[in-house]
């Protein structure tokens, strides 16, 4: 053999030199992958809150719209005020007597003047930033959660029969507002 042929292969600072490229180019796609994790799940839990806010806002107006007594804010021309409380239908009264045969009578068993046929139903902001719902019936009284990190829940009666509602929630740069409009049907 002689001195200048020169054996195949790669000298130890050819291996150390490609093992730190490949090591680094797997350490920054491993940050980029939990960046991503991280940017996705918040994201996420920023979505499913603003949806849960979007249809509390929808659920507030809707069983507003079908009050009949709003006890809560008193006038129009207040000022923008945390709370709701009304007066509505409770739709777990039958109203409807059934026959022996398993069909509906045509007889309507309903009272409005009676007060067992009515919900009072106060929706408010906590101070931990939950939407809260309590109805008092005559089955008694109920409370749910509807949406958690809001940052205000505002109520403005425009007119006898007519409300603002207002939802708001604090983004990381910016203060997200849903409002509705919502027009109470009978006669208040």
């Amino acid at each position: 053999m002689s001195r200048t042929s020169r054996q195949q292969g790669f000298t130890l600072i050819e291996v150390m030199l490609s093992m730190l490229l490949v090591f680094t180019t797997l350490g920054l796609i491993a940050t980029l992958m939990r960046e991503y994790t991280k940017v996705s799940k918040f994201a996420s839990a920023r979505d499913n809150t603003l949806d849960a806010l979007q249809m509390a806002l929808v659920e507030v107006t809707q069983e507003l719209s079908e009050a009949v007594d709003v006890s809560y804010p008193e006038n129009a021309g207040q000022p923008w005020v945390d709370s709701v409380a009304f007066s509505r239908i409770d739709p777990s009264v039958e109203r409807w007597s059934q026959d022996p045969l398993g069909g509906f009578e045509e007889s309507f068993v309903w009272n409005p003047r009676a007060p067992d046929e009515y919900i009072t139903v106060v929706y408010s902001r906590d101070g931990l930033g939950t939407l809260n719902r309590a109805s008092v019936g005559p089955d008694g009284s109920q409370n749910q959660a509807m949406a958690s990190n809001l940052n205000r829940f505002q109520v403005l009666r425009l007119s006898q029969n007519r409300f603002r509602i207002a939802l708001s929630f604090q983004e990381k740069n910016r203060l997200r507002v849903f409002t509705r409009d919502c027009r109470v049907w009978s006669k208040l």
